[in-house]
């Protein structure tokens, strides 16, 4: 992966501040494989993509934020989801066989975040989120002769979801964190 990026960061008001920024990659990913007939042959996945981010914070007050944010990001096929011969992931499991025709899947990444700081250390948040998935990879079912996995990009996918979080200081050294998240 060949990369660069430029960002920047402006506070339109006192109260609000606006990061942005784009990254740009080149990216070439392969494997080098013999097919069922011996043949050596090689799948390759090349992509030039953009990336752009976007935060925006507005402050509420000096103990309160109101966050927002929007995202463009990869998820690329593994080996063993775009090497295309087959083999057996543990004693007894399923067939496996990567496919050499896989492509990247895209996320499209949007959330808000409510915060809260009622004291030095201490934060308490609330934020909702939602994922649009383009071309994403999945696990698959195939059959040829006899049933094994494989991998695909299919249409889309979404994720959508709700968290919680509190960090809290109970003594100067002793720090409570807890997390919660409801995922759909």
């Amino acid at each position: 992966i060949y990369a660069s990026f430029v960002d920047m960061e402006f506070y339109p008001l006192t109260n609000l501040l606006i990061a942005a920024g784009v990254r740009y990659e080149h990216s070439s990913q392969w494997v080098r494989y013999s097919d069922d007939s011996g043949e050596e042959k090689r799948a390759e996945l090349k992509t030039d993509d953009l990336f752009p981010a976007l935060n925006v914070r507005y402050s509420l007050s000096d103990k309160q934020n109101l966050r927002f944010s929007f995202s463009r990001t990869v998820t690329r096929p593994s080996f063993i989801e775009m090497a295309p011969f087959e083999y057996k992931e543990s004693y007894g499991g399923a067939f496996v066989r990567g496919n050499e025709n896989i492509k990247n899947g895209y996320n499209y990444n949007a959330d808000i975040r409510y915060e809260i700081f009622p004291a030095s250390g201490d934060m308490f948040s609330l934020s909702a989120y939602y994922k649009y998935l383009k071309s994403p990879i999945e696990r698959t079912q195939r059959y040829s002769g006899s049933a094994y996995q494989s991998f695909d990009n299919v249409n889309k996918g979404l994720v959508a979801g709700a968290e919680l979080e509190i960090r809290k200081y109970l003594l100067k050294d002793l720090r409570v964190d807890f997390n919660a998240s409801y995922i759909y």
